[in-house]
């Protein structure tokens, strides 16, 4: 069940989310990674499923160290490309996804920026292991 508190934490964080607009990445040559719906959405949700209260808290966390780790970035680690089919009969969308890590004490935190097609880049995700 959701609880004010909860909900009070997610406006505050999307509030702080929103401002950051976007950051220069130095790996992509100071190309702007911004910082948008589709980003904040995964932060929540997983495909359709909604992620549980802890993992919502834990991935914005970790998502205010993003910005920093990705304007201090001077090569990704990991990089992945995938062909899917489109919602547009016949039209194939390609999708690139690169990984950023940082590691912070006893903990790496791994930031994920997407494209999809021609699109810009946004900031996608955020793990720690």
């Amino acid at each position: 069940m959701l609880n004010n508190k909860h909900y009070e934490f997610i406006a505050k964080a999307r509030e702080e989310y929103y401002q950051i607009g976007f950051v220069p990445c130095p790996a992509f040559g100071n190309e702007p990674i911004y910082f948008n719906k589709y980003g904040f959405d995964h932060l929540i949700w997983k495909g359709n499923k909604i992620r549980s209260l802890s993992q919502q808290r834990k991935r914005i966390r970790l998502s205010r160290k993003a910005p920093g780790i990705l304007q201090q970035s001077m090569k990704h680690e990991t990089y992945r490309r995938s062909e899917r089919a489109s919602n547009q009969a016949g039209r194939i969308s390609t999708v690139q996804f690169w990984s950023f890590a940082r590691k912070e004490n006893d903990i790496t935190i791994i930031v994920v920026v997407r494209q999809t097609n021609d699109g810009s880049k946004h900031f996608f995700s955020v793990v720690d292991r």
